[in-house]
């Protein structure tokens, strides 16, 4: 996909080169006939039409793109060559050459070849004129520093059209590949059914923020395993895609309690398995907070337009004071799961490590 974008602006760049180069040539016409610059007018004209011919084969066809590349660079050194030699160096066109040498690497993105091949032939093609018509006399004409200066002020221009179209296209290009990326990361880090944390993103966040604890930048650590009660039996009777409902809405009671709080993270940790990560609060802030979630999904009624039932959920949590291991901690709040399971279920069970 990025190298057919690539292409494409290729495409278009060249194409808007070719019209460039049948105005640019028409328009020096244009300024030798009224300067009086008479030996330059016919064939800036014929220059032109060759041009258009060109141009309208590359638009009508929309290949050989790098083919008008060459007959751009070509088309424009031999023109300054053939004014250089009709009207002397004291035109400016020799500095044209010079500074289009600079855009022999904007044209063409794919391979180093070709502005490489581009460079060779302006140097030989500059020496040689400059060589050439070293001992010929101007053209002596009235606006002769006019005609230096437009050509300064024309080049100038061009370079700086290209190198911001250039830019444009690179800043395009590289937007266009950061959403992609996010995009990308995003399918990587969401569980694509409930639209939460998967297991690999929270094992992440799980290992900054115990880097953050073991630099006591943080306080505690409270990770939570929630289960969803009776699920098994939920989905034998209502059917797998009433199940799939039930772990959006659980996803969602979840995020939307833990939205009001800054550095809290919840993923689906397994199957209706999910995991909560806390920092910042006490043992007593953390036990409420899971609570409300726990009855909040109590109370909430899953419906798939065929059946209709609420469920209970079960959580286990460790407040952890000291350092620990992730896998410990982990550990410790599947024990504190397996606990509030065994004795009931739709309950909060709470093992802490360390000093309360």
């Amino acid at each position: 996909m990025n190298e057919f974008r690539q292409i494409e602006n290729i495409r278009q760049l060249v194409k808007i080169t070719m019209i460039l180069l049948t105005l640019t040539h028409s328009s020096y016409g244009t300024l030798f006939y009224f300067l009086g610059l008479h030996p330059m007018v016919n064939i800036k004209f014929i220059e032109a039409f060759i041009a258009l011919i060109a141009t309208i084969f590359i638009l009508k066809i929309d290949k050989y793109h790098n083919i008008a590349v060459y007959f751009t660079h070509a088309s424009v050194l031999i023109s300054c060559s053939i004014c250089t030699y009709m009207l002397g160096q004291g035109y400016g066109f020799l500095i044209v050459m010079i500074m289009l040498l600079s855009l022999g690497y904007v044209h063409d993105f794919r391979s180093s070849k070709y502005p490489l091949i581009i460079g060779i032939f302006e140097v030989v093609l500059f020496l040689a004129t400059a060589i050439v018509t070293k001992d010929i006399p101007d053209f002596e004409s009235d606006y002769k520093v006019f005609v230096y200066v437009f050509n300064i002020i024309n080049i100038t221009a061009v370079i700086i059209f290209y190198s911001s179209y250039t830019h444009s296209i690179d800043v395009n290009e590289s937007k266009m590949l950061e959403k992609e990326s996010v995009k990308l990361q995003n399918k990587a880090d969401y569980d694509y059914l409930t639209n939460i944390l998967n297991r690999r993103a929270m094992n992440e966040i799980l290992h900054i923020y115990h880097n953050y604890f073991k630099k006591d930048q943080i306080r505690s650590m409270v990770i939570v395993l929630g289960d969803i009660d009776n699920f098994k039996s939920l989905n034998d009777e209502c059917g797998h895609n009433f199940g799939d409902i039930v772990l959006k809405n659980t996803a969602k009671i979840i995020k939307d309690k833990l939205n009001k709080r800054a550095s809290s993270y919840v993923s689906r940790w397994g199957g209706e398995e999910f995991l909560i990560l806390l920092t910042g609060l006490n043992i007593d802030e953390s036990e409420e907070l899971i609570n409300e979630i726990r009855e909040d999904f109590s109370n909430y009624t899953h419906k798939d337009g065929y059946n209709a039932r609420k469920t209970t959920i079960t959580f286990g949590i460790c407040y952890s004071l000291r350092l620990e291991s992730i896998d410990y901690m982990l550990s410790q709040a599947d024990s504190a799961l397996y606990n509030g399971k065994k004795s009931g279920k739709n309950k909060v069970e709470t093992i802490v490590l360390g000093q309360i």
